[in-house]
């Protein structure tokens, strides 16, 4: 008999999501650090706890500082290629 994974169990990090900025919708869970693997510049965020800040010049293979993060925008945000982990 094949095993079942349930994602909402498995520890922090073990996912690794490609990042579809969006102004109006959050991602579908939060990351907790986001990686630039296309082209580096910002990257605008809403935190977990509701703060919107912003990343500036995150270069290409560079990680945030790790912050619970619930929403990436497209307004604010340049950095093309975003992976959440």
């Amino acid at each position: 008999m094949g095993r079942s994974y349930n994602r909402a169990m498995a520890p922090v990090n073990t996912f690794i999501d490609a990042v579809i900025p969006s102004d109006t919708e959050d991602l579908p869970h939060e990351v907790s650090v986001l990686r630039v693997h296309g082209t580096g510049g910002d990257i605008k965020v809403r935190t977990a706890l509701g703060d919107d800040r912003t990343f500036h010049a995150v270069e290409v293979g560079a990680c945030t500082p790790p912050v619970q993060i619930r929403r990436v925008f497209v307004e604010g945000t340049t950095a093309v290629g975003i992976e959440g982990y």
